[in-house]
């Protein structure tokens, strides 16, 4: 026993070298989103990934413990707890002072069987503004039943396929919407200009390609720099929300950040879990809301969407304090 003892915890500790190694050099490797290549499609999902990780890492020293390995159950420890933290790292957006804005983000999945009942899901969040991604045209009808009157300016964009965009508004619109989702696939969004409390602001519905295979990394990358850029140069307090297809610790988040807007939430929006999956397998945060500068925003919570694979997001938006 004592001899297996000593070669599992030689395998714990190469294990954890190896995984600290590798999740370090993901962190440490700046990425400019401009490049392809294989090492910046597995940065990307070590970086997305790396909360899952810290977990495992974790039960790694659990059964360092059980081993009576204590160096190595106290290393694991502090590794899962820093890894995990690192994941939420990042400044803040201030709180909203004055009348705000309720806004939902949701993606409501385009294959979604149970339209009807997710459009109520969504009625009793009592948005202001509700911006849809996964739009489908079997969405339509529900959807129009639930906020044709209360909701009275609205775009609807469906797609048979991940690309659709739909938006419902108590807010009036100063501008048509513009939907570049399809130019050349390098940007996913919708952008439209409404005015609120007496102000004009610029909102973005956003959602990049999602990243389940290499080429759906790359496209999130090159999507992402490019939403980055445009936000970058608005003059107009801006609100960017919808499903990023990627978590606030990866250089594709941090762009979108550098380019003036920041959140503050910290829940899991995907996958919506059920069942014992919702103890053992922690969700991803990839659906935010994101202010400017001179905007507040303060995070009501998550929400479950009936038939959808994502919570849909609730934030209060408004003046900065």
């Amino acid at each position: 026993m004592k001899k297996f003892r000593t070669w599992a915890a030689v395998v714990l500790w190469g294990v954890l070298v190896a995984v600290v190694g590798a999740v370090a050099l993901a962190n440490v490797s700046p990425d400019d989103l401009a490049g392809e290549s294989a090492w910046r499609a597995w940065q990307f999902r070590l970086l997305v990934a790396q909360f899952h990780v810290a977990c495992c890492v974790l039960v790694g020293g659990v059964v360092a413990l059980a081993l009576r390995r204590w160096w190595l159950a106290a290393t694991a420890g502090v590794v899962a707890i820093v890894m995990g933290a690192l994941v939420q790292v990042g400044p803040s957006a201030a709180t909203p002072s004055g009348p705000t804005l309720r806004v939902v983000s949701a993606n409501v999945y385009f294959l979604n069987p149970r339209a009807e009942r997710a459009a109520a899901d969504l009625a009793n969040l009592d948005a202001d503004l509700l911006l849809l991604q996964e739009w489908n045209p079997l969405h339509i009808e529900p959807f129009a039943a639930a906020f044709g009157e209360s909701h009275p300016y609205r775009l609807s964009h469906p797609a048979r396929d991940p690309n659709g965009f739909a938006i419902y508004s108590k807010v009036p619109f100063r501008l048509e919407p513009t939907d570049e989702s399809g130019l050349e696939q390098k940007v996913r969004r919708v952008r439209l200009q409404v005015n609120f409390d007496e102000q004009d602001w610029i909102v973005y519905n956003v959602h990049p390609s999602s990243p389940g295979s290499t080429a759906g990394v790359h496209a999130n990358r090159i999507q992402s720099k490019a939403l980055a850029e445009m936000i970058a140069g608005e003059t107009l307090p801006t609100v960017v929300a919808g499903d990023f297809n990627h978590t606030p610790n990866t250089w594709n988040a941090d762009a979108i950040r550098a380019s003036g807007v920041t959140g503050r939430g910290s829940a899991g929006t995907w996958p919506f879990n059920r069942g014992l999956r919702r103890i053992f397998w922690p969700k991803f945060r990839i659906d935010d809301v994101l202010v400017s500068e001179d905007l507040g925003v303060w995070p009501l919570g998550t929400f479950n969407v009936a038939g959808a694979d994502h919570h849909a997001v609730l934030a209060e938006v408004g003046r900065a304090e």
